[in-house]
């Protein structure tokens, strides 16, 4: 793959992409009110690589990482199968693997979730890579997950 350091404008991070990632924002409904999430990702072949950030109104404290966590499981119809606590570009947070579907209904094909969600202060960031078993290789996947330096 041909990895880039992709630099979005005010994230106060660099990240890895296989790819120049398409950009997005969203409002985000959460526990402490609603925040503009600003996402950025790619598409390899079946798979997605998404990097995001968003800045809260308060510190980020484990209960909202949790139902941050819980809904990026919902999304996917999903289950979490591994958890743990890391420290990643010096900063704290989790990492955790899902499985659940890519859609909806009873022929919805298997799909796996691998994040990591990051907080520093107020300021939370999230690194999402989803896609069928097999869809890209897991060292591709643990590079990107890996990837993310702060400035």
């Amino acid at each position: 793959m041909d990895w880039r350091e992709v630099r979005p404008p005010g994230s106060g991070f660099v990240v890895l992409f296989p790819q120049k990632p398409a950009q997005s924002e969203r409002r985000l409904p959460t526990p402490a009110g609603v925040v503009m999430m600003r996402m950025y990702s790619v598409r390899v072949g079946e798979h997605m690589l998404a990097a995001g950030f968003a800045d809260f109104p308060a510190a980020l404290e484990a209960p909202l990482l949790d139902a941050l966590r819980d809904a990026l499981i919902a999304n996917i119809n999903g289950q979490l199968t591994s958890e743990r606590e890391i420290t990643s570009a010096g900063i704290h947070g989790r990492e955790f693997n899902a499985r659940g579907t890519l859609g909806r209904g009873a022929d919805a094909p298997a799909g796996l979730l691998q994040a990591r969600l990051l907080v520093r202060g107020q300021r939370y960031f999230q690194l999402v890579s989803l896609g069928g078993p097999g869809s890209l290789q897991q060292a591709d996947i643990e590079f990107f997950l890996g990837s993310l330096k702060l400035d």
